[in-house]
């Protein structure tokens, strides 16, 4: 490999906490990526909403787009697609990976330095200036949090149009003394300032490793269209242990809809392609007992 010929390919890595906005900037960069062929390594491709005139191919694991883009799974595990994907480095020029709401992203990093063909840009976390207080003072999920903060070599606040700002970054500030805090709103970062830094250094092992929650999931299905209201009703009842829900929804005026729940807000926006049920995933820190949709 080490004479493969090819310059090392970047990687970057987007972390964040659960809702902090991570897949709406993975769809920016995806969309506008200027010349800069990435390939970017998504948890679900449900999430991602690109232009369907800008998808080239769509083979289940990878999408190729006109732009010479690519996104691909990580459904059969993160180790299995980034060896998959590095078989051909001369099919892009950066690497971006989505990490889960709870992973640790310097783990993730751990990949570039074991491969020749990558070199570690940088640790992006996402930080949602609206629910980082709650997030930090909930001693269930306080460590993963800061952890994420504090591996962090550039931190984007996002959200900032939905909360004073200057909180949240006391907090970063507190946390992670000597890192760049830029804010972001619905996913607007400076790609230029955000990609290709090289701002990468060694961290500090985590200090949540050995007390990281359990968190819990429920998946919910309904195959028939759901009244308003009574969805309406259930959401408003969903138990504050729920950190994030997510899911697209049907109803009985043939509106498809996508659903999210971030903190204590939710929202409907219109679901991008046809769906032909309601499929929604709920994430907390306890059981997840909720009523049928």
């Amino acid at each position: 490999m080490a004479d493969s010929g090819f310059e090392p390919r970047p990687l970057t890595v987007i972390a964040g906490f659960l809702g902090a906005g991570k897949t709406t900037l993975v769809n920016r960069i995806l969309t506008q990526s200027s010349g800069t062929r990435y390939a970017v390594m998504v948890n679900d491709f449900g999430a991602i909403n690109v232009d369907a005139g800008l998808i080239r191919s769509h083979d289940g694991q990878t999408i190729a787009l006109t732009n010479g883009c690519i996104c691909c799974t990580m459904s059969d595990g993160f180790i299995q697609a980034m060896l998959r994907l590095m078989q051909t480095p001369e099919a892009f020029d950066h690497v971006i990976i989505e990490a889960s709401g709870v992973a640790e992203p310097s783990k993730i990093m751990d990949f570039a330095l074991l491969d020749p063909l990558l070199e570690p840009d940088a640790i992006i976390t996402l930080a949602d200036a609206e629910t980082l207080a709650d997030r930090l003072a909930d001693p269930k999920i306080a460590s993963v949090v800061a952890d994420q903060i504090r591996q962090a070599d550039m931190i984007l606040l996002t959200k900032s149009d939905l909360a004073d700002p200057s909180l949240a970054e006391a907090e970063l500030a507190r946390i992670h003394p000597d890192v760049r805090v830029l804010r972001a709103s619905h996913g607007n970062a400076p790609l230029a300032l955000v990609l290709g830094t090289g701002l990468w250094a060694p961290k500090p092992s985590a200090e949540s490793s050995a007390q990281s929650p359990p968190f819990h999931t429920l998946t919910l299905h309904c195959d028939l269209p759901l009244q308003r209201r009574r969805f309406a009703d259930w959401e408003a009842a969903l138990p504050e242990h729920i950190l994030r829900g997510k899911g697209v929804a049907l109803f009985e005026d043939d509106r498809t809809m996508l659903w999210q729940r971030v903190g204590r807000r939710n929202t409907l926006t219109n679901a991008p392609g046809e769906i032909e049920r309601t499929e929604i995933v709920l994430i907390g820190t306890e059981p997840i007992q909720v009523p049928d949709l």
